[in-house]
């Protein structure tokens, strides 16, 4: 079917694309936004969309049964051909072969590749078409990020390793689902502990896999709250890979965690950087500017976002922080009444602003109604801005704690709060430090996905 066709060549430009991730010396685009830029534009518009992109590479397929030929073209930035040829193989060997390419690729524009890791390139193990696909299509639904695109996205997962069960890259896929379902509001039980045991059976099976190793450190720093365990398998997923922007992403909020701004901000804008296009990165870009005090540039990537996907769910979550932070209150109120559902605790944190303790005692009491892992670290943020210790410690030791529960250490602020000695308990808890008294960024709903 054409739907197929479609699938197919999305399979092939990701085997691409992750053999070039590869090449240490590259920085590779991330599917999500090398997609909307192939299915959008045109090759032509690609150096205006992508302006930090030195070259493109853009190809057609031909399948004549289980034999695959690729075209394929090298354009630089003046849209000048640099390199063309031609390959030919079999479907099943197409993951070896993607390697070769990117081999011919980093020849001709001059970079170098060590032996070493020129062989962890090409040798790669043959993978079934089907497998490609059932990983594609969870990938897309994935990246929908919407809470039926989740679900559906992880069965295919779940289809691919009962299938497949000794596929490293299905397994490191899975962790990565797992991770995603596991910040939702209320995650099922045991997924953590999934998500985990999924990411460290990809590495069993290829410890050279990236993704594995950075889904591990995910489930590291949000799950078992091992820091010093999620740094190393962050550099070391970086080592592999450094073109991984979830990776990137995930390590600037672990940095974020520990007050090293300047280098949260980095792997931030290195994740952006990685998926130009992805309303995601864009939002949450412009979420850390926000929270650094950047507000000209938190506006400018906010605007992005929504030119990228007007009605991507986090736009609005986010453009009401930053209105929050810019003390516009009355746009504040209605950028998280226009969420879908409604940003409870932007809107709590709203009314006090702003002396209507009554509404936001309306919005606790509809938190504490529907009380699940993420109101409880909401809950929590409010009791603190509402110096209601008792209450603020009850919900955060809320069981089981939602993945951003050890972010309370940058988001409380309030030192009746800080200096209780049921804080420190907190912190210990958690296996963090107590927080630095004199931050020089402040902190409010980083509340993130």
């Amino acid at each position: 079917s054409d739907n197929n066709d479609l699938l197919l060549d999305e399979v092939f430009a990701e085997e691409l694309r992750r053999s070039l991730s590869k090449v240490k010396e590259l920085s590779v685009i991330n599917p999500v936004s090398t997609m909307q830029l192939a299915s959008v534009f045109s090759v032509s518009d690609a150096p205006s969309r992508l302006d930090a992109t030195d070259y493109f590479l853009t190809g057609t397929l031909t399948q004549k049964g289980s034999m695959v030929e690729l075209d394929l073209s090298l354009y630089d930035r003046q849209k000048e051909e640099k390199w063309q040829n031609s390959y030919q193989g079999d479907i099943y060997e197409f993951p070896g072969l993607s390697g070769s390419i990117a081999l011919d690729v980093a020849e001709t524009i001059k970079v170098d590749v060590e032996e070493m890791e020129s062989s962890r390139i090409v040798d790669i193990p043959t993978m079934e078409p089907e497998l490609m696909k059932l990983l594609l299509l969870a990938r897309n639904h994935l990246a929908a990020f919407t809470p039926e695109d989740i679900g559906i996205g992880l069965n295919y997962l779940q289809q691919a390793v009962n299938e497949y069960p000794t596929s490293s890259r299905a397994w490191a896929m899975l962790a990565g689902g797992l991770v995603t379902m596991g910040h939702s509001p209320a995650p099922p039980p045991g997924v953590k502990e999934e998500a985990g045991a999924a990411a460290v059976r990809a590495i069993q099976l290829d410890s050279t896999n990236a993704e594995a190793w950075a889904w591990l450190a995910t489930t590291k720093t949000y799950y078992e709250w091992d820091y010093e365990g999620a740094q190393y398998c962050y550099a070391k997923a970086n080592e592999l890979n450094p073109s991984l922007p979830m990776s990137h992403y995930h390590y600037s909020w672990h940095l974020f965690l520990f007050d090293s701004l300047n280098k949260s901000l980095e792997e931030h804008e290195a994740a952006f950087h990685l998926d130009p296009l992805d309303p995601f990165q864009a939002a949450r870009l412009a979420h850390i500017y926000m929270l650094a005090g950047k507000m000209e540039l938190a506006k400018q990537e906010i605007d992005r976002a929504r030119r990228l996907n007007k009605d991507f769910r986090l736009n609005g979550q986010v453009e009401g922080m930053i209105h929050l932070k810019k003390q516009q209150y009355d746009s504040a109120e209605v950028a998280f009444m226009n969420c879908r559902p409604p940003m409870l605790m932007g809107l709590g944190i709203t009314y006090l602003k702003t002396g209507r303790n009554k509404d936001a005692q309306q919005v606790v009491n509809a938190m504490k109604e529907h009380l699940n892992p993420i109101n409880a670290f909401g809950l929590s943020i409010l009791y603190s801005e509402m110096d209601s210790l008792d209450q603020f410690f009850e919900h955060a030791n809320y069981e089981p704690p939602h993945a951003f529960q050890p972010w309370l250490r940058v988001e409380v602020r309030n030192p009746k709060v800080i200096e209780d000695p049921r804080f420190k308990t907190l912190m210990e808890k958690m296996n963090l430090p107590m927080p630095e008294k004199d931050l020089k960024f402040e902190t409010s709903l980083s509340v993130r996905n």
